[in-house]
């Protein structure tokens, strides 16, 4: 991200290291769902989780090397296990890491965008209710049209990002999907059962391995398996687009309305007095 137009909480989901955390988050929840199903001893699990380590520097000087960013990953958390790391991404292919971990980093972006939305929309309705008796002009094009209340504009906005809250609510089950590529055996880790009851991590799979994985990560695996789909990454981008662009037409429109020329909102400022 451009760290000039980042604010602090979305910049610290972005990094380099915070999407080799979000693998290792992966690669520990299907070592822990393994350990639970009795394919490898608890104790190789336990010992994976207190000995993983990897540094940024370590990991570029493998990739220069390899020239495979997950195989270096592997490498450098390699060093630091020992013998137990053979347990460690057995039966996996890169993008069942690569996409699950993905969804999981929009999965915390979204919650920071819908927390954002929640405060507009309480600032909006404040903003109404204290202008909803303040007199302005009303214009189309930037010529005046007919008298209007300054509050309605705030009202209509508060009513537009209620709707950029639902579609975002909406999304926010389908951007929690993982991988599951055929080049991998993610797919073939479990046999196949009922479908889950892990419904408070939403998981919709038919195998209780997925569920158990899905589980831990809140992010599910999708029934027929392969890649994350790009319709799934344009669903994921599309829709906050919506807000992004709301927000920049609020800031255009205020700030158009400040200029000496309009004055419309120093006008109103003075009309509520």
């Amino acid at each position: 991200m451009i760290a000039r137009y980042s604010r602090e909480p979305m910049a610290r989901l972005c990094p380099i290291k915070a999407r080799f955390e979000a693998w290792w988050k992966v690669e520990l929840a299907v070592l822990e769902a393994r350990a639970e199903r009795g394919e490898i001893p608890p104790q190789v699990c336990d010992h994976i989780r207190r000995t993983a380590q990897f540094s940024l520097e370590e990991i570029a000087q493998v990739e220069a090397d390899v020239q495979h960013d997950v195989i270096a990953f592997l490498t450098v958390i390699a060093r630091y296990v020992g013998p137990d790391s053979r347990y460690i991404h057995q039966g996996l292919t890169s993008s069942d890491i690569l996409d699950s971990a993905f969804a999981l980093q929009i999965k915390d972006a979204a919650s920071l965008l819908m927390d954002d939305i929640a405060a507009l929309r309480l600032i909006f309705g404040r903003r109404a209710r204290e202008f909803r008796d303040t007199a302005v002009v009303g214009r189309t094009h930037g010529i005046h049209a007919e008298p209007t209340v300054f509050g309605l504009k705030f009202a209509l906005w508060e009513d537009e990002f209620s709707r950029h809250e639902t579609r975002l609510w909406q999304v926010s089950d389908r951007l929690l999907v993982g991988s599951s590529r055929s080049g991998g055996q993610l797919r073939s880790h479990g046999s196949r059962v009922g479908r889950s009851g892990h419904e408070s991590a939403r998981i919709g799979s038919r195998t209780d391995f997925y569920a158990n994985c899905g589980a831990r990560t809140s992010c599910r695996i999708p029934e027929l398996g392969g890649s994350d789909r790009l319709d799934r990454r344009a669903d994921r981008h599309g829709n906050p687009s919506f807000a992004t662009n709301g927000s920049r037409a609020k800031h255009l429109n205020l700030s158009g309305k400040s200029r000496r020329f309009f004055g419309d909102a120093s006008q109103a400022e003075s009309n509520s007095l």
